[in-house]
């Protein structure tokens, strides 16, 4: 019986040695520059990520986009002047509100030592217009040490042997009143933060509350009428990072040990 020969195939040019695929081990060449290609894009991936970080941070710190908030005129009162300095005018607190927002301000910051120089420019013109009044501005900027060891963190024995050091940056202001005042506990203590998060110009969170005490400000400095109780105002900072402000008040006995009613003007927000 004859045999049919086998087909012929046609002749393949040899596969270059970079082309194959990897068999077994494969080829170490290709396994190297895949491996570099992966990294090179995980680190660009990271940079990318740092540098949106780092900038909304740096953001703040931009002194250029605060300069109109150096000084900003207390807007006329909504309604007539009269015995009681006007009564509330939110044309006045929006107008601060706007003023601190103009850019991220987290502490620390250069835009948040900003915000705290506008707060005390418009606190020192508010106590100007109304001299008879004794006023007092408290705005230290002494460094305040704890540990969470301290009972006054309420924290237990939850964390216990971390220090914490923090620069004081609050503004307290004290407006006397004439019922038992100076006396222990007789004292009403207004509160809202100035800083923001890093991520956010902190309109709601919180320079509607550092508007709204700086307008109370004007209309109780300008009220004619003598103040049955001792008021204060504290522009408080560093709530965002971990409540250093209140801390650094809590530890300030000769403003704490007076307060009789705490007031908190704060809001939740994301913007």
């Amino acid at each position: 019986m004859r045999r049919s020969a086998a087909p012929s195939l046609p002749l393949l040019s040899p596969v270059p040695a970079l082309a194959r695929g990897p068999v077994g081990h494969g080829n170490k060449r290709i396994t190297r520059e895949t491996q570099l290609d992966q990294w090179s894009l995980m680190l660009l991936a990271f940079s990318l990520v740092t540098a949106t970080l780092l900038t909304a941070v740096l953001r703040g710190t931009a002194t250029p986009s605060f300069s109109s908030l150096h000084p900003l005129p207390l807007l006329p009162p909504l309604v007539p002047t009269s015995s009681n300095g006007g009564g509330f005018a939110a044309a006045n607190a929006h107008a601060h509100i706007a003023a601190i927002t103009v850019a991220e301000h987290p502490m620390p910051s250069v835009a948040n030592w900003a915000a705290r120089s506008y707060i005390l420019d418009v606190v020192r013109r508010s106590i100007a217009s109304a001299p008879t009044r004794n006023v007092q501005v408290m705005d230290s900027t002494d460094w305040v040490a704890w540990t969470t060891d301290d009972p006054a963190m309420g924290l237990g024995d939850r964390v216990l042997g971390r220090s914490t050091i923090v620069q004081s940056s609050n503004v307290v202001v004290r407006i006397p009143g004439t019922i038992a005042n100076g006396t222990r506990r007789s004292a009403v203590l207004l509160s809202a933060h100035y800083d923001s998060v890093p991520t956010t110009k902190g309109v709601g969170d919180d320079a509607l509350g550092i508007g709204t005490l700086l307008e109370i400000l004007r209309v109780l400095v300008q009220d004619v009428e003598p103040l049955p109780y001792t008021v204060l105002l504290n522009f408080n900072n560093g709530e965002e990072l971990d409540l250093y402000g209140a801390q650094v008040l809590a530890r300030s006995p000769s403003i704490w040990s007076e307060v009789g009613a705490f007031i908190n003007i704060g809001t939740y927000s994301v913007f």
